[in-house]
Formats: C-alpha cells, structure tokens, sequence
C-alpha cells in the first residue's frame, strides 16, 4: 500500500475507518496498523452468507443479498439455507462441506431464490470463527473458460516450463499466458527480496501502455498483514474499484462478538488506503495471485486493467490460480537447485579445510593458508582469524588498527553469528573502508569471544530502478491535505545504493558454525592430549630421578665407551671412504668395459653384416639364418652393456640434465613416427591423443626416451590385436603424460618392484632376446626424477597397464608488448 490520500466518494461511503488517529503522522507505517482481514464488509458483486453448523442456518449475511437473492440480509438470518437457495443447491452445498478439507469451488445450476427467481451462481465454501462461510458469485457465461480453451493453456503453460532457460523467460512467459487469459490491460509477475520490496521481473501489457519491468517498490506497498492474507488466498480480486462495500449484518460474529475474519474470503472488501493506492496508479480492477515457496511468499502475480471494470469469471480465477501454482513450483526447483549446488561447493570446500584442521599446525594457519582456506567457504572477499592475541589474514582485511576496533564492536554482539551486508548501518566507523568490508560475518571461539573468525564482503554498488521515490511517500497539498499524486509516486526514481554488500547464505552461517564447533572440538582434544603429556612427563620425572643414581655410577663405564665409540666412527669413515672409491672404480671399470666390449661387439655385427650380403662368397640359406642370429645376440648384447653403463652413471650422478620448454605435441608426434610401423605390423592399435598446447620443463632427448621405453615396452608386453593410448592432461603444476595397454597386466605382487634395477616381469611371454637385462623401467624413472618428475604404474592382471610420467609444466611464453 502507497498512502492514504482522500477517497472517491463511490468508494468512502460506506467504507470502514481507516484507523489513522487525528494526531499520528500519515505515512506508509498507518498499512501496517490496518486490520485488513476484518473488514465488515465485502464486494458487491457477490454475495456472503455465514452458516451455522451442522442446520446450515444462516448466522450473518451480507447486505448485498438483496440484489442477488432478492431478500435483505435482514431477512435471511436465523433461516435454513434450504430456503434460501432451495433444496437442490442446499443439498449440494452441505455435501461440499462434508467434503472440504480447506476450501470448496463448485458450480450451482439450479439454484432457486426465495422470490422465485432462479439463476446459476458460483459457489466458494470455507470455514472462519466456527462458521461455515458461503460466497456465492452469479454465474455470468462470458469470459468463461470453454474445456477445450482450458486444455490448451495447460499445453502452452507446459511448453513454457519446460522450455524456458532463466527466472526472467518463464516470468515473462507466465505473465502472457495470465493477459491472453482473463484479457487486463497489464499483468505483472512481481517478485519479492529479503527485505520485502519487490521487483517486476514479468510483463505482459498492450500497446500504449509504458512498461514498469525492472522497477523496484518498496516493502511498504505491501505490508506485512497484506503479505500475511497472500499466504492464506492464493487468489484476490477487485472486479471494479469503484464498488460501494456490501457491509455484514449483524456487524460482529454472534458466536464471538468480535469482527468476522474474512482473509480468505474471495470477495472481502478492500482497504481504502488500498483503493487510493490502485486509483493514484489509474487501476480501474486488478487480479493478484500468490506465488508460495516452501510455505513462504515468493512473489505475486498482478493483473490491472485501466479501462473501466473487468469481472474475472470463478473458473477463469482457478486457471489463473493453477498458472501461479505451476510457476511457483518451477521458481521453487531453479531457487532450490542454484541453493543446492551452491551448498554443495560450500560443503565441499568445508571438508578440506576440515581435514586440515586434522593436521599438527595451528588451526589460525590451517584456516588461512593452503590451497582451501576460509574464503572458498563463504565466497568472501577476505578472512581473519584472531586468537590468543595472534592475527592471520588470508585476502582482503582492514588494517591492524581498524580491525582492532571492529572485534571490540564484534565482542559486544551476543550472536552465535554475526552477519551484516551492511556494517556501517551497525559499526560507524567501517563507513571508511567499504571497499574492504562493507558485509561481515564473524563467530566467537572462545567463551570470553577474545578468539573470533571474520569473513569480509567488498562494496556491491548498485542502481535501483523504483516506481516513484520510496523515501517520499506522501506529498503536503497547500491546503493542509496528505495526498499521494499519481506521477509523483509512480515515475521512474533511481537510487544508487553503497556500503552494502552481497548478502550471506544460510548455508553460510551453517559452515561458519561448523567451522566453529570443528575449531573447539580441536582445541579441548589438544588440550586433553596435552593434560595427557603432562601426566607422562610428570611420571617420566619421577622414572629420571629414580635413574639419576644408576646413571652417574655410569659415567665413568659411558666415558670409555665413548672412547670405543670415536674409534668406531672413525673405522666408520674409513670404510665410507673405502665404498666411494669402490663404487667410483666400479663406474670407471664398467666404462671402460663397455667401451673395450662395444669395439668387439660393433666389429662382429659389422663381420656379419657383410657375410650376410655375400661379400665374402655365396652364403647358403642356413648361413644366413646363422649370421642373423649373430647380428640379434650382437644387438642385444650392445643394448644390455649400454643400459648398465647409463644406469651406473646415473647412479653416479654423472649424468646431466636440460631444463628446457618442450612442446609435446611434435614430440608425440615424431615418437609416433618411429613407433607407428612397429606397432601396426604386430599388429596393434596405436592412439595418441592431441596434448593442445601443453608444454614441459625438462631435457628433450631424456624425454623422448622415457616414452620411446614405454611405448617399446607396450609393443614388447601387449598381445597382437591389442590397444596402446597415448594421453596428456595438466594437473596443478604438472602435465601428466599416460602410456596406456590393454595387454596382460602386471600382478599386484610384482607391481612394486618393476622399477628396481635387474629386475624382469612375465619373461615368458616374449623371447629372451626382446627381455633386456630389466634396467629400461629403472633408467626411465630415474631420468623422470633428474627431470623433477616422476614415473608410476597401474596394473591389473588380465585388464591391462598404465605407465603415467609427470613432468613440471612450462608456464607460456609471454606474448609480444
């Protein structure tokens, strides 16, 4: 409601006083104070009966029953309602009651008044002060919903649901489904936020008319009684604000003496602030349907009409009902998914953080370091955690001085939690740093609250668009007179809102209490582990004492000890000395072996190559195979000294290691290059997935033998018809690169020693020449390390391996200025 300027005189006549004092200010506070649901009267346009039960004797009736039943409310009381609407509608009216739950609709056909008129009327039934209350409504044929123009709004309604991809599309929708129905000039879908003021999120109107979508109202248009009967009446219908109130006789209820509650009467009267209300937006008849959430008011859906009355027929406003229904439980799912998936992240986030508070660390630094800290439980721009006189920040925070000031606001407050989106309105001072901490939300550690969480929200400015100026209500006409004029109050007025930030979830001052009762929980267990040490160092103590003795006649036996003990530590180092010089001579023996067996082995595979071509004479095909044979064992031979001499230098240190930015797509490539022919003439399939742009840190050429000893490996180890993939993926900082079969796999029991040195997997499965001397898995994973990798494995018998090798990630070039 807008004000309570004067009323037209059709409407004041017979009005109910407005309860406004001679002396009291005349503002939107006189809705609040408006007893609305007793209004002593209702619309004309219809007619209310009140029953007692179970004769169906009528108790009170409205004046108007002498238009639409022919006999003054006067006349109708004490009497059945068998003579008021005959024996047929009676008997169908009773049965409705027998029946009802809330609320009964339902049509009377054969309804024959007292002066023996008969007409058909609507019937709405239900229950008010221990009486039965009959609203009778003529049935007028026009503007009535024929079954198959009924079946057709259900299917446009349905489509409209299901297709519709945001909150504003299916407002929007909803609203022209509700115009093309009951035909009003401007139907609204309006929607209500935390504080109560609302927003037109859905529009429908005809030409001409300028549109209001996006306007704001504030919460005093509808105030908290008027929110109150939207939650008992779906539906709420002015057929003509002109229409002279058809008051109750008797006044009161005869069963309580006191006025007769009519909010979920269909046809009660309106309130004249209301009236003056519709009149200054020039509403001629309105519509409004509820739209209820979980048992909450979510949001109204309005009709208005500007060109003289508009009567909405009863199953008209049932389908209308049915529209709001339908679109309250959509926005019911979309508000409760984007909640649930919300708590899910926040829940999510909880966890971890948890976990860290499982750690040895300090809870203040678990909370406000690492990967998941209290910003990504609360979406805050800022946290802090002060305990024990001790502050940690992670984000955004005021500074030390201003900080100190807020927690001794903070420690004033009696909350479990304390959550503002507006901290200057409680705290002053914070008008000086709105851009840090315009919203907080903050929970006490401790009993004495000296320990305290804090989250910060930043500034969320803001431009709102309202329908006339919300902080000017009433306007002071020169003749004394408090009136609201039409464009004053409804013309655009923008208001830029600052020093308030995004609002706080429930589900956030849950983890925040969470939070909380994980901190304490840590606390009282440190403090019971450390009563617990305390005990055993007292008992220890007394253990040492009880030892003193024993050790001192010790001392002089530990003293020659530690004689012996410096002659062993030095025969300890000698012996260490000794092994280094034995592993050095063991490195330079092997290379000097490997070089004096390479000269013999390279000599004999180049003597057999040229025997095996003929230039030595003809060779018969049993020389051939002889010498092939030679130049395998030849090959072989070379491999197994070479494998033990890299790794010996590895082992040694001796082998040096690039760090380079290495792109992985032309290496998987060429690798595929060399490996591809192989593997198709096994024949296996070969897939290498494209690694995008992902680039590494490390040696090229170590690289490229690490996947070329994996790929081999696969080759070697994956049965003909088989799969071998190539994949990358960049995981935090590192790329993960997998080499995947589908071959017989490794059993669990040998999966830990694959990467020893000398050691062989499934020897059976491949000729003894192709097995190595079980150093390749060994040298790969220690180049991976030299690297700053590593190399792991997965198996499972009879499913297949996958050998995955992380390599640091090369984070991109920088582009050119």
């Amino acid at each position: 409601m807008r004000g309570a300027g004067p009323l037209p005189l059709s409407a004041a006549a017979n009005a109910p006083v407005a309860f406004v004092g001679p002396d009291a200010p005349i503002d939107l506070a006189n809705c609040d104070r408006e007893p609305i649901h007793v209004p002593g009267a209702v619309q004309p346009y219809a007619v209310l009966l009140a029953l007692r039960e179970p004769g169906l004797e009528v108790a009170m009736a409205s004046e108007s029953s002498l238009a639409h039943l022919g006999v003054p409310a006067a006349a109708l009381i004490g009497r059945p309602l068998d003579g008021v609407l005959g024996e047929a509608a009676a008997a169908r009216v009773r049965g409705m009651a027998v029946a009802m739950q809330d609320r009964a609709f339902a049509g009377l056909r054969a309804v024959t008044r007292p002066d023996g008129a008969e007409g058909p009327f609507d019937a709405t039934l239900h229950r008010s002060g221990g009486l039965l209350l009959l609203e009778l409504e003529p049935a007028a044929e026009h503007g009535r919903v024929a079954p198959e123009r009924f079946g057709a709004v259900m299917q446009s309604v349905t489509r409209r649901l299901e297709s519709a991809n945001s909150l504003h599309e299916l407002a929007m929708g909803m609203a022209e489904e509700m115009r093309a129905v009951t035909g009003f000039d401007r139907v609204w879908v309006y929607r209500f936020h935390p504080d109560w003021h609302g927003e037109i999120i859905g529009e429908a109107r005809r030409e001409g008319i300028e549109t209001w979508l996006g306007m704001h109202y504030p919460a005093s248009d509808i105030p908290a009684q008027a929110r109150a009967l939207f939650l008992r009446s779906w539906v709420r219908a002015i057929p003509d604000l002109a229409f002279v109130p058809s008051p109750l006789v008797p006044r009161n209820n005869p069963l309580t003496g006191q006025p007769l509650d009519l909010g979920s009467s269909v046809l009660r009267s309106v309130s004249p602030i209301h009236v003056q209300y519709l009149t200054n937006m020039g509403v001629t008849a309105s519509l409004v349907i509820s739209l209820i959430h979980r048992g909450r008011l979510w949001g109204l859906i309005s009709g208005h009409h500007y060109t003289g009355p508009k009567h909405v027929a009863a199953d008209v406003r049932a389908l209308c009902e049915f529209l709001a229904q339908a679109l309250s439980l959509q926005v019911g799912t979309a508000d409760r998914l984007d909640e649930r998936e919300y708590a899910l992240e926040a829940r999510a986030a909880q966890s971890r953080l948890l976990a860290r508070l499982a750690t040895d660390e300090p809870p203040e630094q678990a909370l406000t370091s690492g990967a998941t800290t209290l910003l990504d439980v609360a979406a805050a721009d800022g946290a802090a955690v002060v305990r024990q006189g001790r502050i940690l920040r992670v984000g955004v925070t005021p500074g030390d001085a201003e900080l100190e000031a807020l927690l001794e606001f903070i420690r004033s407050r009696e909350e479990d939690v304390y959550a503002t989106t507006h901290l200057a309105g409680d705290f002053p001072p914070a008008a000086a740093y709105p851009q840090v901490a315009s919203g907080v939300m903050a929970v006490p550690l401790s009993g004495d609250r000296r320990d305290v969480v804090l989250w910060f929200r930043r500034e969320q400015q803001q431009t709102v668009r309202w329908a006339g100026d919300p902080r000017k209500p009433v306007v002071i006409a020169p003749d004394g007179s408090a009136r609201l004029h039409p464009r004053g109050s409804f013309e655009l007025w923008e208001e830029e809102r600052r020093g308030t930030s995004a609002p706080w979830r429930e589900i956030e001052r849950e983890v925040a209490l969470d939070v909380r009762r994980a901190v304490l929980d840590l606390l009282v267990r440190r403090a019971e582990e450390i009563a617990l040490l305390n005990r055993d160092l007292a008992l220890a103590n007394a253990q040492l004492e009880e030892t003193a003795v024993e050790l001192e006649t010790q001392a002089e036996e530990l003293m020659h000890q530690r004689g012996e003990r410096d002659e062993l530590l030095e025969r300890e180092r000698e012996l260490r000395g000794e092994a280094e010089r034995a592993n050095r001579a063991k490195a330079d023996f092997l290379a000097v072996m490997s070089h004096e067996l390479r000269t013999p082995l390279n000599a004999i595979g180049g003597y057999a190559e040229i025997m095996s071509i003929g230039a030595r004479g003809p060779v018969t095909e049993k020389q051939q195979a002889d010498l092939e044979r030679i130049q395998v064992n030849q090959r072989h031979l070379l491999g197994l000294i070479n494998s033990i001499l890299n790794f010996t230098r590895l082992e040694a240190g001796q082998v040096p290691a690039a760090r380079e930015r290495v792109e992985l797509t032309p290496l998987l490539q060429g690798l595929e290059a060399l490996v591809g022919p192989q593997m198709r003439a096994k024949p296996l399939e070969l897939t290498i997935a494209p690694c995008g742009a992902h680039a590494v840190l490390a040696d090229p050429e170590k690289l490229r033998q690490i996947l070329l000893n994996l790929l081999t490996n696969a080759l070697k180890f994956t049965p003909a018809g088989g799969r071998v993939h190539v994949g990358c993926e960049r995981v935090d900082g590192e790329v993960r690169i997998g080499v995947r079969d589908n071959g017989r796999g490794i059993a669990a029991s040998e999966l830990g020693s694959i990467f020893e040195p000398f050691v062989q997997i499934d020897r059976h499965i491949t000729p003894h020449n192709d097995q190595g001397v079980g150093l390749g898995l060994a040298i790969s994973r220690e180049l991976a390390r030299l690297m700053g990798g590593n190399l792991r494995a997965e198996s499972r018998v009879g499913a297949g391996s996958v050998f995955t090798l992380s390599i640091p990630v090369a984070e991109p070039a920088p582009g050119p200025a």
